[in-house]
Formats: structure tokens, C-alpha cells, sequence
């Protein structure tokens, strides 16, 4: 008879920059491991997108090969149902902004990363529990803003790891992390500055005191206590400061775009984990078509965020800004060379108007119109009647086939780890894009701070956030774009580029680390 096949879960919260590390894992799971079950557990509003993964692996793999198994989690809130319940949406504003406010709310900031009720909590763990006990995983992979699935993983006996779309520095605990490292969220530049560093502390205590003596989250481990007589996990640094051994971290990061930390036996630095790139063109011939035209500027904030009409004028008049600086300087640039290509800018803006508000500081209620009448339409007419800027609310190619295209001059995103992962990382036709960071709370400051660094990139609202203004944002995307540091930053992003893609493919390693000793 033969061996029953190993098993494999992987848990994660629906949202794509979360939930895609666990596909693009998934995905190499299935072409290293030919006899192994890849099972994935989510909210029933993932399960179109997981199936599209299954296929394109299969179509790469040999036909034994089985299909990811799909369990829906009818009983667990996702992070974005659970994020609107909470009273004082406000808060949001605060989060991670670069203020000495962030420690006054560190209590409300908790809320946010774990904001399930605690009878939701229990229900999404009790449906998480029930997929484990069917399933009899042999290693379970977690995505760790996911609470419930992280405290039904610790509890089961079972081996677990995290499988985390954040940075090694957001689960980085060491001595030099008070006084060396930016603290999580603050956006504070690196090296710290001496005058920051009182600041650090701070928070930093002012964060883990919160963690271990906060109101709501006491009521919550006591119910969950009470309830099933285990010990609830509410974030996923508890591991960590708990010395628990065998487990591990693995993040979509390399030293290469990290700053400085020392060596940790539970932190693995994949590289950039990513599912494999489709040809932009065997998805989309048309826009493949288009973006060949000319310089691209792409426009794109995630799932996540979303832009009411006046964000979206102040984008389109710093757009104006941009276009009327890129013609002026091919006008010179014709009169000396005759020829210039930045005269052919074009921008392609993916605009989501409506959607969650909480993460948009409570804006994204009212939908509204881009075309001829419209605010947005009269700024950019000339461009949008040639050609020269698209504004869709939908792509069907994915999103990295636009940056992979080798047209791209600019990334605009809102600074998550998975869409800035994207814009560095190596492709058939791009060696790294530079970056305009539109950041409004959390880790998504400090990405902003991270690319500005790196010299690949500029913080597009570093003054205004979580809003943008036409004169700073202007003036960000005029130096990534056509700006006198503009070729400096372009050369920098394909160097970066061109190390990571001498590490192996980053799902590879997350795959081979979560197998170990399986």
C-alpha cells in the first residue's frame, strides 16, 4: 500500500497583499513536491482567486499533479469586515503616522491589528480549527495578521511557521531594535536620528505595555480562556518574545533591501515571494500595445485603499504638473538631440473609488465620475482625449505583468510590502521600477521610508499623509519621472534589481524552508 501523501495548510486573511506570499508558495509547493496535498483555508471570497492559481500551476506542472484544496471559512471575518466594526474609525489616521501622538493611542493601534470581536475571534477560530482536524496537516503555514488562524496553528500541535508578506524589521526583536531600528509604523527615516531615538523607546514601550496590560485585549484572552481553555495569540510578535523554539518567519525580504539587522535563527529572508510572471501581452495584447507608445507612469493603491473625488483631483492636478514638466524638457531635449522620449508619457491609472473606508480615512462612501464634465476630465483633456492617460477601475492582466513590462518609469502604490516587492523585484523585461509612495498607515510608512533609503523612490505625502496635495506629490513625481535625480534613481533600481535576481525565486524558498523535516 502506499504512503498516504503529506499535507500542507496554509492559512490566510483574503486580502491580496496578504493572502498572495501564501498562493505564489503555493504555487511552488506544487512544482517542487509531486506527491504532495496543498490545502488552502480563507474566506469564501478568496476561493476564485485560489482557483486561478491551482489552474496556471497545473498548466506548468505534470497532469498527476493534484489541484489546490480550497476550504472556506463561512464562520471567520476577514480583517476588512471586522476593521469596520470598530468605533472610532479615526484612529486610522493615527496609524503608524510619523507624530508623537502614536504612543498616546497605542491601545486603540492593538485594535487594528487584531480587531476581531472576542465572539467573533472564537468563531473564526473554532472554523479554523474544524478545517485542521479534517485536513491532519502535516506542517500548517500562517499568514500572521490572521489571529484566530495563528492561535488555532500554536494550539494544535502541530508544526507551524508564519508565512508573512511583511518586512524582517517588523518582527525584528533584539537589543539594538529601541535605539537603531525605526520602530514599525513610525515612518522614521534610517540611520534613527539621535533626537528620534527618546521617541522610539517610547512607543516601543508604549506598544508592548499596551500588548501586555491593554483592556480589550485581557477581555478577550480571558473569554477565549474561559470559552475553550487554550491560550489565545493575539499578535504575531507573541512568539517571538515567548522564545518558543522550532518555528519560523519567513518574509519576502533579502539584505539587499533591508536595512541592517543581525543574524536570527527564526527569520528567514526568502527573497522577494511572488507567483511567476505572465506575458503581458498573451493576457492583454491591447494594453501591451499601448504601453509600448511610450513611458509609462502605472497607478495603483491596492486593494486596500481607495481614492473619493477630491484625492482624486489632487492627483490629477499633480499629473498636470508632471505631463507639463516631461513636454517642456522634451521640447529641450528635441532642440539639442531631436529626439525624447519623455515628450511620450503616458500614465495608466487604475482608480478604485469606492471600498473600504476605514483604511481610507473614512472616505471611498461615493462613487463618481472621471469622464468629459468631470473635474478630473477638464485637467487632463489633451491627455485623455490623445491617449496619453487611461483611468480604468479594472485590469484584466495582473498587476506585476504591468511592471514586468519593461515600460514602466513609475510605480505609484500605497507603500504595502507586497506591492513594493513587486515594483523591486527582477522580471524577464524589467530590471526594478522606481517608486512614488502614497502611504497611509502602518507598514505602508514605512516602505515609504524604506525606498527613499534605498535611493529608488520618493515618499509622495510625507507632509500630507494619509492625504496627498498637487504641490508635494508634483513635485515627488517630477523628480522620479523627469527630474534631474530621475536617471540616478532608475540605475539604482535596476542594480537592486539585478543582485535579488541572483538569489533563488523566493516562493522556492519559503516552499523548501516550510517542507524542512517534513
Amino acid at each position: 500500500m502506499a504512503d498516504a501523501p503529506k499535507k500542507i495548510l496554509l492559512l490566510s486573511d483574503p486580502a491580496l497583499g496578504q493572502l498572495n506570499v501564501h498562493l505564489a508558495t503555493a504555487h511552488a509547493l506544487l512544482n517542487l513536491y509531486p506527491s504532495l496535498q496543498v490545502h488552502v483555508a480563507a474566506h469564501p471570497s478568496a476561493a476564485n482567486v485560489v482557483s486561478r492559481l491551482s489552474q496556471r500551476a497545473l498548466e506548468t506542472c505534470p497532469p498527476a499533479r493534484e489541484p489546490v484544496h480550497f476550504h472556506a471559512l463561512e464562520n471567520a471575518q476577514s480583517q476588512e469586515e471586522a476593521y469596520l466594526l470598530i468605533p472610532g474609525a479615526e484612529v486610522a489616521r493615527h496609524l503608524g503616522r510619523n507624530t508623537w501622538r502614536n504612543f498616546l493611542v497605542a491601545d486603540k493601534l492593538l485594535n487594528l491589528i487584531n480587531p476581531w470581536t472576542k465572539e467573533k475571534f472564537l468563531e473564526a477560530h473554532d472554523d479554523i480549527e474544524r478545517v485542521i482536524t479534517e485536513v491532519r496537516p502535516d506542517v500548517i503555514a500562517v499568514d500572521p495578521m490572521f489571529a484566530p488562524a495563528l492561535t488555532a496553528a500554536r494550539n494544535s500541535g502541530i508544526k507551524w511557521h508564519l508565512l508573512m508578506p511583511l518586512s524582517m524589521k517588523d518582527v525584528y526583536i533584539g537589543p539594538d531594535a529601541l535605539w537603531r531600528i525605526p520602530l514599525s509604523g513610525t515612518g522614521w527615516p534610517y540611520p534613527l536620528p539621535w533626537y528620534l531615538v527618546p521617541l522610539n523607546i517610547l512607543n516601543s514601550l508604549a506598544l508592548h505595555l499596551a500588548l501586555a496590560r491593554g483592556a480589550a485585549w485581557k477581555e478577550k484572552r480571558v473569554f477565549f480562556r474561559e470559552k475553550t481553555g487554550k491560550e489565545a495569540t493575539l499578535f504575531y510578535i507573541e512568539p517571538v518574545q515567548e522564545g518558543i523554539p522550532g518555528w519560523k518567519a519567513l518574509v519576502p525580504s533579502l539584505p539587499e533591501y533591508e536595512y541592517p539587522l543581525r543574524k536570527l535563527d527564526y527569520l528567514i529572508p526568502c527573497g522577494p515571494i511572488l507567483q511567476p510572471v505572465r506575458d503581458l501581452k498573451a493576457q492583454d495584447a491591447e494594453l501591451d500595445g499601448w504601453l509600448a507608445e511610450g513611458p509609462t507612469v502605472y497607478i495603483s493603491l491596492g486593494s486596500h485603499r481607495v481614492m473619493d473625488e477630491e484625492w482624486a483631483v489632487e492627483m490629477a492636478r499633480a499629473l498636470r504638473l508632471v505631463f507639463d514638466e516631461a513636454d517642456s524638457k522634451a521640447e529641450d531635449e528635441s532642440e539639442k538631440e531631436g529626439k525624447s522620449e519623455v515628450g511620450k508619457l503616458r500614465v495608466l491609472w487604475k482608480l478604485r473609488k469606492t471600498g473600504n473606508q476605514f483604511l481610507s480615512a473614512g472616505r471611498g462612501d461615493v462613487d463618481y465620475d472621471t469622464g468629459k464634465g468631470s473635474t478630473v476630465y477638464e485637467i487632463l483633456a489633451k491627455e485623455i482625449d490623445s491617449g496619453r492617460v487611461r483611468i480604468v477601475n479594472w485590469l484584466d492582466a495582473d498587476p506585476i505583468s504591468v511592471l514586468a513590462s519593461g515600460h514602466v518609469v513609475c510605480a505609484v502604490h500605497h507603500g504595502g510590502a507586497n506591492s513594493s516587492i513587486e515594483a523591486i523585484a527582477p522580471s524577464a523585461h524589467s530590471f526594478g521600477v522606481p517608486h512614488v509612495i502614497l502611504a497611509g498607515w502602518a507598514d505602508c510608512y514605512d516602505w515609504a521610508a524604506r525606498i527613499q533609503y534605498l535611493g529608488i523612490g520618493r515618499w509622495g505625502n510625507r507632509k500630507a499623509n494619509p492625504d496627498w496635495t498637487t504641490r508635494e506629490l508634483g513635485k515627488e513625481l517630477i523628480a522620479v519621472v523627469c527630474g534631474p535625480e530621475a536617471a540616478g534613481m532608475k540605475e539604482k533600481a535596476r542594480a537592486l534589481a539585478d543582485r535579488i535576481q541572483k538569489h533563488p525565486p523566493g516562493r522556492e524558498v519559503a516552499a523548501r524552508t516550510l517542507m524542512e523535516g517534513v
